[in-house]
């Protein structure tokens, strides 16, 4: 990113291991951080500090974020994804309105001003890799699962609408 500096950032999925550690981190830099949250997460896993604002938007609910007058952010770290473990995993509906759920924050981002958006991928995006091959920019994208190929498709898609 070269010489920009973040010192407002927007985050989805900040209940999740990475999202609590992206929280902390941003914080320890004096970033100051909204957290959309959904009104059953963990939210009790967030640090409890001046510089982050919870506010309660579920991931079907980007799309009518209210933004309050001037509020302006940014970057934009999307990490929220639905169905990511057991059974979930398979639901091609599932998985597909997470394609929409990405595109719907990165429409966020822009609205919110944000110069950046990250949005997380996964290894499943590749699929089984051969013996010795490292997931890369580079690696086979081969996904298997219906995650896989909405992880794959939400980021190839975030990219050409940003």
């Amino acid at each position: 990113m070269g010489d920009f500096t973040i010192n407002s950032a927007v985050i989805t999925g900040a209940t999740g291991v990475v999202g609590t550690a992206l929280v902390e981190k941003l914080i320890g830099q004096g970033v100051n951080v909204l957290v959309l949250a959904r009104k059953n997460g963990r939210i009790e896993k967030l640090p409890k500090h001046p510089l982050a604002d919870v506010r309660f938007c579920a991931l079907d609910e980007l799309k009518n974020f209210e933004l309050r007058e001037g509020e302006k952010y940014d970057a934009f770290f999307h990490l929220g994804w639905c169905g990511t473990y057991g059974a979930e995993r398979a639901d091609r509906d599932l998985q597909q309105k997470n394609i929409e759920y990405t595109l719907d924050a990165v429409r966020l981002a822009k609205k919110l001003g944000c110069a950046v958006f990250t949005g997380a991928g996964s290894q499943a995006e590749n699929g089984v890799l051969p013996y010795g091959t490292r997931v890369s920019d580079t690696a086979p994208e081969n996904p298997e699962s219906e995650y896989g190929k909405a992880k794959l498709a939400a980021g190839k898609e975030s990219r050409d609408l940003c």
